[in-house]
């Protein structure tokens, strides 16, 4: 995630080049991930949060308030975390609903909201939202288990169609498909054929 931050007046009104910071997950000695900040200008690393396993495919940013949210575990416990990276450099966490591991998770402006799919305990595929402040997860729909085997962390949503989409395989499929999500209704609204 590249944040540019172009010219900036400084205290002569003299414009200079600022410099643009990239959020990166870099992992730890223990095996886990942590999220840094990079100043490109002299290539410092600020440590933004050291806490845990960050699930795959839960990266989201709100690039216009300078957020970026993402699922981690710790202690056992799945939490959704929101770094401000802009000038206060803050992590908040909350506690999300039990019993859910989170993946192809996106974040919807329009709604103020992150979508994204679950697998629950029972290893079904489920379509659901997040609240942001609460962590409250409100399942749209459940797939079943026949739906889907999906590639970890290949996504895209689509705000204006209110679509997640994702690469997997149903319990049918012998190649890949890209699988059209409604989020809202919580079904699968299209599977086209990769390859």
């Amino acid at each position: 995630l590249l944040r540019a931050l172009g010219w900036l007046p400084c205290a002569a009104a003299v414009p200079s080049l600022a410099y643009a910071a990239i959020l990166a997950l870099t992992p730890t000695v223990q095996g886990g991930l942590h999220v840094v900040d990079v100043n490109t200008l002299d290539s410092s690393v600020a440590q933004a949060v050291d806490c845990c396993a960050v699930e795959t495919g839960t990266v989201s940013a709100l690039s216009a308030n300078d957020l970026v949210y993402f699922i981690a575990n710790s202690n056992g416990v799945a939490q959704l975390y929101a770094f401000d990276y802009g000038v206060s450099g803050t992590v908040t966490s909350i506690g999300i609903s039990a019993g859910y591991r989170v993946s192809h998770m996106a974040y919807d402006s329009q709604r103020q909201r992150l979508v994204a799919l679950l697998s629950a305990d029972d290893d079904t595929t489920e379509v659901a939202t997040l609240d942001p402040v609460s962590g409250s997860v409100t399942v749209t729909g459940a797939l079943g288990p026949d739906c889907c085997m999906l590639r970890s962390g290949v996504s895209a949503y689509a705000e204006n169609s209110d679509l997640l989409y994702a690469v997997g395989r149903r319990s049918a499929d012998t190649t890949d498909q890209l699988f059209a999500f409604a989020v809202t209704t919580g079904t699968l609204q299209a599977a086209y054929p990769l390859g």
